[in-house]
């Protein structure tokens, strides 16, 4: 049974973790909505496909927050805004990994397999 604190902690990687990764990965080249679905799709070894009713609005609210743009060709691309989020969101990433891999080391050894879960989530 999962304590209170693992069911937030999860909920909170759950909201926070797909806009982060994808301004992270928007950094990288504009994409249109397909292409992201199918990036992250590939990206996870086919082990998460986000649907539509999740990217649509995602996308719409990382616009709505001056942080993407869409071009006239129907791609996504960040704004000033967003390569300055991005970035932050590189370094919150690295440091965020180095506290799962700790806390996966610990979870191993308490049996724990919700850390486990997570790790498997976020880094794929």
């Amino acid at each position: 049974m999962r304590s209170g604190w693992a069911d937030k902690a999860t909920t909170l990687l759950n909201r926070g973790f797909p806009r982060m990764y994808l301004l992270n990965m928007l950094k990288d080249k504009p994409m249109n909505a397909k292409e992201i679905v199918e990036t992250l799709l590939m990206k996870s070894g086919g082990s998460w496909k986000p649907s539509p009713k999740i990217v649509y609005p995602l996308l719409a609210k990382l616009v709505e927050e001056d942080l993407l743009y869409q071009t006239d060709e129907g791609q996504y691309a960040l704004t000033r805004k967003g390569i300055r989020v991005a970035s932050d969101a590189g370094t919150v990433s690295r440091t965020l990994k180095k506290q799962i891999n700790f806390f996966g080391k610990f979870g191993i050894l308490a049996g724990n397999t919700i850390v486990t879960k997570v790790k498997k989530r976020l880094f794929w």
